[in-house]
């Protein structure tokens, strides 16, 4: 990883001023910007790593951060209550999928809630939001994983793929700078008005709108989607103010779902 391309591309005022870089690092970077929490860092503080070894994904799952990949997490400080912060992983998808289209793709970006970016139908990107109490002071870690230059994957990975093998060529150094850029901005936008004003931007972009949607009740089966349940079926309608997927049933009634897993049905 090169700090001065990341420092070329970057224009923020505090996301990635305060940069951690790493080849290889040996845990998760989240685990890695909580330390420094622990230790006084300010927000906006960024530990990138090339490779991320026992990176994390949501639901207790394993993210595999191998050669090729990009692995940033990045601390916030919001002077907001715990409870209106659950979107802002949302919000930190549209951030990722406006910055990787800056590279080519376009509308084949979609994202898939709430949490990941699909490239043709595949995963190119898992983003993990942690909220701890560090200090006495509430954190926010704001960690994702995309894979950018990856020829391969394991067979038991069919669902994923690279930028690359989606077509599209960026340097891991100038997407994770435009990554900071568009999230600043974001991030300073979620602070002022919640999510609401991304209502639009996000349901256009999501995958599986208007389409049959089961939602599973992953919690059941310990985070395993192959042996959850399914907790309601429906069309999917995009997403509410507050993040939540909303489910159309057969009769016409709107359930909002602030988890569980979503299976679309194509």
């Amino acid at each position: 990883m090169d700090r001065a391309l990341i420092e070329k591309h970057l224009k923020t005022k505090r996301l990635g001023q305060k940069l951690g870089l790493f080849d290889r690092i040996e845990y998760s970077t989240n685990d890695a910007v909580f330390e420094l929490a622990g230790e006084g860092a300010s927000h906006g503080t960024t530990v990138i790593a090339g490779v991320q070894e026992n990176g994390k994904g949501r639901l207790g799952r394993t993210w595999l951060s191998g050669e090729g990949s990009l692995a940033m997490s990045i601390l916030l400080r919001p002077d907001m209550p715990a409870h209106e912060l659950p979107p802002l992983t949302l919000v930190c998808a549209l951030s990722v999928r406006r910055a990787i289209t800056g590279f080519g793709g376009n509308g084949a970006v979609r994202v898939k809630w709430p949490n990941d970016i699909l490239v043709y139908g595949k995963k190119v990107c898992g983003i993990l939001l942690e909220q701890r109490t560090v200090s006495s002071k509430n954190c926010v870690v704001a960690g994702l994983g995309v894979n950018v230059s990856q020829e391969s994957f394991p067979d038991d990975l069919s669902g994923a793929a690279s930028l690359r093998l989606s077509g599209i060529n960026a340097e891991r150094e100038a997407l994770a700078a435009e990554v900071l850029n568009h999230f600043e901005e974001d991030y300073e936008k979620f602070v002022r008005g919640g999510f609401e004003p991304f209502v639009s931007e996000y349901t256009a972009c999501m995958a599986g709108v208007g389409e049959r949607a089961d939602v599973l009740d992953s919690a059941v089966s310990g985070g395993d989607k192959e042996a959850a349940p399914i907790a309601a079926s429906g069309v999917c309608r995009g997403v509410d103010t507050e993040g939540r997927f909303l489910l159309e049933l057969p009769d016409g009634e709107r359930l909002a779902f602030a988890g569980g897993e979503i299976s679309i049905r194509s």
